[in-house]
């Protein structure tokens, strides 16, 4: 077979130009509207973002080329993420539809991963559980990770399945991230409701320091101690913790520091915890 001319070559090369000029030119102005459409949803603008992404679907709708075609996928994401964002009574149907139709590609993992969140901070925790699982299957970043297994961790505590809460709260306990406090608390938690009272102590107080948590850790401490028999214990611990200031549970914190004293036999020093107790609830047994 004889080559072909240069000057044949060179006609057709010449004829393709303006294709890819144009295709060229396609792209550039749908990656500004895309931008443009990020910036109003990350913004919170859903709407406008949402009018924006479906405008660059249709005018991106039959080209071929392979770059702009990407760009109509990432598109048609952010759109039924802006549907989430509005809460429509379609937004969960389009992340559906979508991770239908993109599955195996990793922009189905994302889109999973953000019904899992959206499920998650409307507080239906089965179903944010049941898509955290799906999309720990992906391949994720370890940021992605920690945060996914803290959700998931939380997700389990709320429903009460604190054994599977705990296994997700360990493996991240030592990670110093934003999540590091909230972990090990509600892993103190998963020990404490679970009778583990040694490492629910060890937990709940790695994280004193705390100022979010810091209140609501000396009432679960004396619990334990009180749990455990350690009446001395929770004397050292509690009696100035109560003079300080007055955490989460304060009267219940009386209470146990004036039982604490009367199985220690120090009787004429219960007495003025249990009356606080008894003054302030009727209920003294």
């Amino acid at each position: 077979m004889k080559p072909l001319p240069v000057s044949l070559i060179l006609l057709f090369i010449v004829a393709c130009l303006p294709i890819q000029a144009q295709q060229t030119s396609i792209f550039i102005a749908a990656t500004e509207k895309f931008n443009r459409g990020v910036e109003l949803y990350d913004s919170g603008l859903a709407g406008k973002a949402s009018e924006v992404f479906a405008e660059l679907q249709r005018e991106l709708t039959g080209v071929p080329d392979a770059g702009t075609q990407l760009l109509r996928q990432k598109a048609t994401f952010y759109q039924a993420k802006c549907t989430l964002m509005m809460e429509l009574p379609d937004g969960e149907k389009q992340i559906l539809d979508f991770i239908r139709s993109n599955k195996p590609d990793p922009i189905a993992q994302e889109a999973i991963q953000e019904l899992a969140d959206y499920y998650f901070n409307n507080r239906n925790y089965p179903k944010a559980i049941e898509l955290y699982q799906e999309a720990a299957k992906g391949s994720l970043s370890p940021a992605q990770v920690t945060d996914l297994k803290f959700r998931l961790g939380y997700a389990y505590f709320v429903t009460k399945q604190f054994d599977k809460a705990g296994k997700n709260l360990e493996e991240i306990r030592t990670i110093q991230n934003n999540n590091y406090y909230a972990a090990n608390y509600y892993l103190g938690l998963c020990y404490f409701f679970e009778g583990k009272y040694s490492e629910a102590a060890a937990a709940l107080r790695s994280i004193e320091s705390s100022s979010k948590y810091s209140k609501y850790i000396p009432y679960y401490i004396c619990q334990i101690y009180f749990a455990q028999a350690k009446y001395n214990e929770l004397l050292s611990y509690a009696v100035p913790r109560i003079k300080q200031g007055q955490p989460k549970n304060f009267t219940e914190i009386n209470q146990l520091i004036g039982q604490a004293y009367f199985e220690t036999s120090a009787y004429a020093e219960a007495l003025p915890y249990l009356e606080y107790y008894a003054g302030l609830t009727g209920n003294l047994r």
